[in-house]
C-alpha cells in the first residue's frame, strides 16, 4: 500500500500520545549508525510484565465490548527496541532522535518491511528510587495508561487487531514501556 501525504497524515493522527544495559538485542545498533529495530525479551520478569499488561488491555477491551487484540511477538520486538532506545539515549517521547525511526510508523516499516493500515503507540516510564521489579509494576503502568484519555483511546480503539508490548529496565528497576497497536 502506498501512502500519499494525506494517508501518512491519517496514520500519523492515530498516534495518540501520553505522557544501562541491554542484553536483549536481536538487531543491535552498529558502529555505522544502523538503527536498532528489534529487541528480543530474555528477562523472565519483564516477559511476565508484558503478559500481564496484555491481559489488562484485553480485559479493558472486553469491558468495552471490543474484540480482544492478538499478541504479536514481532510487534513486541519493535516496541521493545523503542523502549531500549529511550532508555539508552535518555529521552522519553514518541519521536525518536534517530532519523530512520522518527515515529511509530517508521519503526513499524523498518521492523516489518511494509506499511500497516493502522499503527498507534502508547509509552510509559517509571523511575525513582531503586526497587525490585514486581508484578504490580505492570498494573501501575496499565492504570497510568488507562487513566490518560489519549492512551485509553488507543487501548479501546476499534481498528487495531494486534498489540506488541515492550518492557525494558535498567539496573535500578526503572522501567520504559512501549505498547504498539496495529492492523497489518
Amino acid at each position: 500500500m502506498k501512502f500519499n501525504s494525506f494517508s501518512r497524515l491519517a496514520v500519523t493522527l492515530t498516534l495518540l500520545c501520553a505522557t544501562a544495559f541491554s542484553p536483549f538485542l536481536i538487531s543491535a545498533a552498529k558502529a555505522d549508525s544502523t538503527p536498532l529495530v528489534k529487541v528480543a525479551q530474555s528477562d523472565a520478569r519483564l516477559e511476565k510484565l508484558e503478559a500481564l499488561m496484555f491481559d489488562y488491555v484485553n480485559a479493558e477491551r472486553e469491558k468495552a465490548g471490543l474484540k480482544p487484540l492478538l499478541f504479536d511477538s514481532a510487534l513486541s520486538e519493535v516496541a521493545r527496541a523503542h523502549s531500549v532506545e529511550m532508555r539508552d539515549k535518555t529521552y522519553f517521547a514518541h519521536e525518536s532522535p534517530t532519523a530512520a525511526l522518527r515515529d511509530p510508523l517508521d519503526r513499524y516499516r523498518l521492523g516489518f518491511g511494509s506499511s500497516p493500515r493502522l499503527v498507534a503507540e502508547n509509552i510509559f516510564r517509571s523511575w525513582g528510587s531503586r526497587h525490585e521489579i514486581v508484578d504490580a509494576d505492570a498494573k501501575k503502568a496499565h492504570d497510568s495508561l488507562i487513566n490518560s484519555p489519549g492512551h485509553k483511546a488507543n487501548i479501546l480503539r476499534n481498528g487495531p487487531t494486534r498489540i506488541g508490548i515492550g518492557f525494558i529496565a535498567n539496573a535500578n528497576g526503572d522501567l520504559w514501556v512501549t505498547q504498539m497497536f496495529s492492523k497489518p
